[in-house]
């Protein structure tokens, strides 16, 4: 029995992951995001997430979104058998300009949790929100999120500094990704077509035939 530890997404929990499926012989652990410490770095917090893992047994990592990126700087501290990055980014470069804009003037500032959750339509148009039941289940983590993990999440994000993606990283994309559009000339292994920032549960069981091929590969 292997074990992958799911990190999720900038205002999500692990209920954003429970349409997928994984193969027999996969234990899950949802990894849960902890309070931020003032003025604590990402590389800094994700040294704490660390600690949340077993490392005396093989395991498997996986990062959504934002928790991709946290992720990414785990990978200083932890060696997973496989790090997977699901609808994120691998480096500051691969961010649209637009964030690291606003991170440069500090317009993210402006930006809230109960803003995010009451902007239904902006969501629904990032996320490509289709059916009431998922724009439901989106505002629904929002409003369970804490404040001051969303703005430092937030903050993290457009002020990311890693110039460089990590070797050995394993990544599932969709082309039609509005939050963090697909840059050309990376290495993406897998691209789902037509699938967007919530395909982890628009497009639940692609994801999962792909998580499946990658753990039993």
């Amino acid at each position: 029995m292997k074990t992958i530890y799911f990190i999720s997404g900038l205002g999500a929990d692990e209920r954003i992951f429970e349409q997928l499926t994984l193969p027999p012989g996969i234990s899950v652990v949802y990894l849960s995001w902890l309070p931020p410490l003032p003025g604590e770095t990402m590389d800094a917090y994700a040294q704490r997430m660390s600690a949340g893992i077993d490392t005396s047994q093989p395991f498997y990592l996986a990062g959504l979104s934002f928790g991709g990126m946290v992720a990414t700087e785990m990978l200083r501290y932890v060696q997973p058998e496989k790090t997977i990055l699901i609808s994120s980014a691998a480096c500051r470069n691969e961010l649209p300009t637009l964030y690291r804009f606003a991170g440069a003037v500090g317009l993210h500032r402006l930006l809230t949790v109960k803003l995010a959750a009451n902007a239904s339509l902006i969501v629904s148009y990032l996320f490509q929100l289709k059916t009431p039941a998922q724009r439901k289940m989106v505002q629904q983590m929002m409003r369970t999120t804490n404040p001051q993990l969303f703005q430092w999440s937030v903050h993290s994000i457009v002020k990311w500094q890693r110039k460089e993606a990590p070797e050995n990283i394993i990544r599932i994309h969709g082309t039609a990704d509005r939050t963090l559009p697909p840059v050309k000339k990376r290495n993406y292994q897998y691209l789902v077509k037509n699938g967007s920032h919530f395909m982890i549960a628009s497009k639940a069981q692609e994801v999962s035939a792909l998580l499946a091929q990658i753990l039993n590969d």
